[in-house]
């Protein structure tokens, strides 16, 4: 199966309220990229990570230059302001082995 056609039956497969995450964290993509000067940013299912809930989002974060933890942190809060949700912030280079793989299966590009 394509990334793509994976990406759409995962899509079919998420909660309405999860859907609604997925596009408001879409629209503040192109924003958060160019001003965080984020290289990637994609959105996982927290369910891969064993973090269930309808009202959470998974987001897996590359950065172009090496960020601060006052980076991350202010990242986290802004996006759990601005969706109204639990987000589960992972950032590329500082995954935790353990769920490194499961992460990156799960991450679908917005």
């Amino acid at each position: 199966m394509s990334p793509v056609a994976a990406d759409i039956e995962e899509l079919k497969r998420m909660t309405g309220e999860r859907a609604a995450l997925l596009l408001k964290l879409k629209a503040l993509k192109p924003e958060l990229t160019a001003r965080l000067k984020l290289s990637d940013l994609r959105a996982f299912d927290p369910v891969a990570i064993g973090m269930a809930g309808p009202d959470s989002i998974g987001v897996l974060v590359a950065y172009a230059e090496t960020p601060s933890l006052f980076d991350i942190s202010a990242l986290q809060n802004e996006l759990e302001s601005s969706l109204d949700a639990k987000v589960h912030l992972a950032v590329d280079g500082m995954i935790e082995p353990a769920w490194e793989s499961r992460i990156r299966r799960a991450a679908m590009d917005i």
